[in-house]
């Protein structure tokens, strides 16, 4: 039973990964309502990463998915309590409004990312749509608010 809870901790039911402004440790006022509203929705299980690369878009990051193992992206999962609820204000925070996506900043993706404790989980994430052209790459994988 202690090896059935224990996974059930590690595997969230609708998870989402953040790597940006929505992390719990993020500062700065980019976000910051909504990091509050995302810590009374949903339960952080810690750092996380994804294989990606990661960009500064300016206030905020994007990342774009990546098969190369080099390119590791940093950032937190979150378990939602209520997934419906919470992705709809997510997709309007992260610029997901048309039905068709061709004028969307990001589009939300089921991705597999890797917990601190190795466990290997599908959650959803943000990626980035939009021309890289002005973004400057962080070979890090860490974005640092300003």
């Amino acid at each position: 039973m202690e090896v059935a809870d224990e996974h059930r901790r590690r595997t969230p039911s609708h998870g989402l990964f953040v790597y940006g402004t929505l992390m719990s440790w993020a500062k700065g006022a980019l976000g910051l309502n909504e990091r509050k509203r995302l810590s009374r929705e949903a339960r952080s299980l810690g750092p996380a990463t994804l294989r990606g690369r990661l960009y500064e878009l300016g206030q905020y990051p994007g990342l774009i998915i990546s098969n190369v193992d080099e390119d590791v992206v940093h950032g937190e999962v979150f378990e939602l309590f209520r997934p419906a609820v919470t992705l709809q204000w997510l997709d309007h925070y992260e610029g997901v409004r048309c039905e068709r996506g061709e004028l969307d900043d990001y589009r939300r993706e089921t991705v597999e990312v890797t917990l601190a404790d190795s466990a290997v989980v599908k959650v959803s994430v943000y990626v980035y749509r939009r021309s890289l052209r002005r973004a400057r790459y962080l070979p890090s994988g860490v974005w640092q608010a300003r």
